[in-house]
């Protein structure tokens, strides 16, 4: 989380399963900031996503019916 306030710490929150988790050290907010940096050079084009999304499940279909 980045806040207007410049001021402010930036806070790294991890959700989990069963807890959640806050970050404040700067190191570790650094660390996250460039993994989050990094995500839209990773990410699947919109039709892409579609596509990956669609074959899994056609192949979920066909293992199930056929297993």
């Amino acid at each position: 989380m980045r806040f207007a306030d410049s001021s402010a710490a930036t806070v790294v929150y991890l959700e989990r399963y069963t807890s959640d988790l806050y970050l404040e050290k700067p190191s570790d907010a650094q660390h996250y900031s460039l993994l989050h940096d990094h995500l839209p050079a990773q990410a699947l084009s919109p039709d892409s996503s579609r596509d990956f999304i669609t074959g899994a499940t056609k192949t979920y279909i066909d293992t199930a019916n056929h297993p």
